[in-house]
């Protein structure tokens, strides 16, 4: 069984590998910044709530440390800084490449139902077909398209 040994160094810079991509991920999706300060909230009111049951210092000293470790986990854990934000580049990267490569070959290809949006088919070069949102239809691809029709 080999098993390796992290060092201090290595820990660290795991640590500091995290916060990087999650300032990254808070800087590229703000909506990232609610759920951020809903965690922080959270753990700052059950700090609160939980400081009233003990009467020492040492013991509120404690909870409140107990509390800022919890928040921290929870948001390395349920946001995962690293894979979000490079998935957010990896779906950017695609669409970059859907507009400049691909035409759009069916308008409204999925129909919008109860919670998801119409979406316009595209087709590529590398015969693969991409479905992205209306928002992203050219104006002048359009009209080219409705030219082409009649």
């Amino acid at each position: 069984m080999n098993l390796k040994l992290i060092t201090k160094n290595e820990r660290i810079s795991k640590v500091t590998e995290s916060i990087k991509y999650l300032w990254m991920l808070l800087c590229e999706e703000s909506s990232y910044i609610f759920m951020l300060m809903l965690i922080v909230g959270t753990a700052a009111v059950m700090s609160f709530f939980l400081q009233r049951l003990f009467v020492s210092w040492w013991g509120k000293s404690i909870i409140l440390i107990m509390c800022i470790v919890v928040a921290i986990t929870e948001v390395f854990v349920f946001i995962e800084p690293e894979s979000t934000y490079k998935q957010i580049q990896t779906n950017k990267q695609n669409v970059i490449y859907t507009l400049k490569n691909c035409r759009v070959s069916a308008f409204e290809a999925q129909q919008a139902g109860f919670l998801a949006k119409a979406k316009d088919a595209w087709s590529c070069p590398d015969g693969v077909t991409r479905y992205m949102d209306v928002k992203y239809r050219d104006k002048t691809e359009v009209n080219k398209l409705r030219t082409e029709g009649k």
